[in-house]
Parts: C-alpha cells; sequence; structure tokens
C-alpha cells in the first residue's frame, strides 16, 4: 500500500508571541507484507520517499528517507 499527504501552511512556531513560521510539504510513504511459505512473511515500509525536509516544529527537523524491514515467524 501507498500513502501521500500534502501539508500546506503549518504553522510550526510554537511561541505564539512570535512571527509565524509556515510550512508546505508532501509526503509518500509505501509498506508492503509478503508471505514466503506457510510460517514466514517478510514486511517493509519506506516512509518520506520524496526526502522532504521539514519540520513539524520550529528547529526540530524530521528525518529524511526511512527504511524498516523485518521478518514474522508465524508458529
Amino acid at each position: 500500500s501507498a500513502n501521500v499527504q500534502q501539508i500546506n501552511d503549518l504553522n510550526t512556531q510554537p511561541d505564539p508571541s512570535a512571527a509565524p513560521y509556515f510550512q508546505n510539504y508532501t509526503l509518500l510513504n509505501c509498506r508492503f507484507t509478503v508471505a514466503i511459505c506457510k510460517y514466514a512473511e517478510v514486511f517493509g515500509s519506506a516512509e518520506n520517499l520524496l526526502d522532504q525536509h521539514y519540520e513539524t516544529l520550529r528547529y526540530y527537523p524530521m528525518p529524511g528517507t526511512t527504511v524498516f524491514a523485518g521478518l514474522n515467524l508465524k508458529l
């Protein structure tokens, strides 16, 4: 599966007395699961595939592209 998130005009400035700081960005994420036999499946996910540079809170940048994978065993 895949999903896209479009964020427009997100004010990331936590201090209400400071000038607002707005962010616009698009995130593309995907996940997959593949059964390799009756007792095992491989899974993985990738987030921020467009490698967007953004902050959800001012001065705390979010990571670039991240990838996770693993193996589920069913006994």
